[in-house]
């Protein structure tokens, strides 16, 4: 977009007169990992604001919040009606945290640069005229960042927010506005939600192999209890016999056979629960911002795998159970 220079507002003015176009605007800053500009920013009348960390500061148009949908927490967004707004700023709500302001509207801020001679800062004095909510520009594994958000000429992206069942006409549309204003040049185009995506790349495939594999497990396990409990249950053949000629009912054999490979169940996830607490735990910390690891999810696993291996073990339970006494005294 950059090689259109001025051109790329005419392409914008152009693109926002297709109905399909919800807002649009320009900058090269998107709200996932991409370009980024750090500059050290302090609080006007800070006397060490020479020497405090730099922040983000990313440099959008009039139509930059407004086409992302961001949430303005605290007074205003940028107003083309308003030729101040040139020397004003809107911070997100990590950076009042960051400058300590308890009413952050009409607060200066002041942006350092580095003079001609390369040696002094120049500070630019900026006025606050609002606050977005915190939004993630980074993996969760990291914290919200400070943000201050000004308004200037950056054409490195044309930011389209298009009605959802109208993307691949407003591509087209776009493709060909394109090739009018830059013939020849390549056309490229992403969706934001598949950037976000690409963001938990990783989480996503461990995910899918732990989901794999684990279904393996379970598959093995099942098979294996499947062939325990045929094994046990003709080892115990006379047994049951026996149990049947004194009386006992297809429940009580089934609740006799059953009750061993619960009590196995059980103890195994009496074992497995804090070696996964702790595997767990010792992950979720790589995020800045995660969940919490409550007793329903090993509840309701250790329900599942009781289940299952009820379920694995009653089939031959019963089966056995049903049998005739005279059938299986004679077995040997």
């Amino acid at each position: 977009m950059n090689l259109l220079g001025p051109r790329a507002d005419a392409l914008k003015a152009e693109m926002q007169t297709d109905s399909r176009v919800v807002k649009a605007s320009l900058s090269s800053f998107l709200p996932v990992p991409s370009s980024r500009s750090r500059t050290v920013i302090a609080a006007e009348g800070d006397p060490e604001g020479k020497s405090a960390p730099s922040i983000q500061i990313w440099t959008v148009d009039h139509d930059y919040i407004g086409t992302l949908e961001m949430s303005v927490a605290a007074g205003r967004d940028f107003s083309e009606d308003m030729p101040t707004d040139a020397d004003a700023v809107i911070l997100n709500q990590a950076a009042v945290r960051h400058f300590r302001f308890d009413a952050p509207l009409g607060q200066r801020v002041v942006v350092y640069d580095i003079g001609p001679d390369g040696r002094t800062f120049i500070g630019q004095p900026l006025t606050v005229i609002g606050v977005v909510e915190d939004f993630n520009f980074e993996s969760l594994r990291h914290k919200v960042e400070p943000l201050v958000l000004r308004l200037g000429q950056s054409r490195g992206r044309l930011i389209l927010r298009v009605r959802g069942d109208a993307a691949a006409g407003t591509i087209a549309a776009l493709r060909r506005k394109w090739s009018e204003f830059a013939p020849g040049e390549p056309f490229e185009y992403f969706f934001l939600d598949d950037r976000f995506d690409r963001i938990y790349d990783s989480e996503l495939r461990i995910g899918r192999i732990f989901g794999t594999f684990a279904g393996l497990a379970v598959i093995i396990g099942c098979l294996g209890l499947f062939g325990l409990a045929a094994f046990s249950a003709a080892r115990r053949t006379r047994e049951i016999g026996i149990h049947k000629v004194f009386g006992a009912t297809v429940a009580d054999i089934v609740r006799l056979l059953v009750r061993e490979y619960a009590l196995l169940v059980v103890l195994a996830n009496v074992i497995a629960w804090p070696v996964a607490y702790v595997w767990m735990s010792g992950w979720l910390r790589d995020f800045a911002y995660r969940t919490g690891i409550g007793w329903a999810a090993f509840a309701g696993t250790g329900l599942a795998t009781l289940a299952i291996a009820l379920i694995t073990v009653g089939f031959h339970s019963v089966r056995a159970a049903s049998a005739s006494p005279a059938e299986t005294l004679k077995y040997e």
